[in-house]
């Protein structure tokens, strides 16, 4: 999948092209890199970014929705840059 913003636009928007490509039966890759570490300051919101595991967990409860229709859970792999803070 592409590169996406780090904001919730961003991350939905992401998350709907995964949806769509595992509906059609294809596998993805999500590279959650840019999104900000936990306990970063979230500035549109004034609150503290949650990380990206719950990001994750959010592509994972999504891929199991899909499975309950289908065979088979659709093929997904979560990456992140080595040298990323924190979670």
């Amino acid at each position: 999948m592409p590169a996406f913003e780090d904001s919730i636009q961003g991350i939905i928007s992401a998350l709907r092209e995964s949806v769509l490509t595992l509906q059609a039966g294809g596998g993805i890759g999500v590279d959650f890199s840019m999104l900000r570490p936990a306990g970063s300051q979230a500035v549109t919101s004034a609150g503290v970014a949650s990380g990206r595991v719950p990001f994750m967990t959010l592509w994972d409860a999504a891929n199991a929705v899909l499975e309950q229709g289908n065979l088979r859970r659709g093929a997904m792999m979560a990456t992140r840059r080595c040298d990323h803070p924190r979670t």
